[in-house]
């Protein structure tokens, strides 16, 4: 059975969440390693999208953020090597988990490992058609 590490949130809810919980439960010819990495959920928040986002729960909040941010992003390689997979599949996400999501498939091909990125749950096009898988 392939091992596949799978670099994604789990959250209470959201997204690209479901789509990592589904696929940790689908019993399939791959077995997946999870990286969770998932930052502190927010309490109340302004509303907003884009990359202020990162600041509206506040400064502390963002330093929170930041710091396991930088946390996840020191023990990857560790983890990676780790887990023996013969791939990874990296959940796209946009604005700043999107740069972070760039330095784990950076990492990922240094190290020598097949990139899958996973946009479809924010890429769709204007025909409604799913079309976001990226092999890096």
């Amino acid at each position: 059975m392939k091992r596949v590490f799978l670099v994604g949130p789990v959250l209470p809810s959201g997204g690209v969440t479901r789509f990592v919980k589904d696929l940790l439960a689908w019993s399939g010819k791959y077995q997946f390693v999870l990286f969770d990495n998932a930052r502190p959920v927010k309490g109340s928040v302004k509303p907003g999208n884009g990359y202020g986002e990162v600041v509206n729960a506040g400064i502390l909040r963002a330093l929170k953020g930041v710091f396991v941010t930088i946390f996840h992003m020191l023990i990857f390689p560790w983890c990676l090597i780790r887990s023996k997979a013969s791939i990874v599949l990296v959940c796209g996400v946009s604005y700043w988990p999107f740069w972070e999501n760039a330095y784990y498939i950076f990492v990922s091909r240094v190290l020598g490992f097949k990139v899958v990125q996973d946009n479809s749950i924010y890429c769709q096009n204007s025909r409604g058609k799913i079309d976001g898988v990226v092999i890096a």
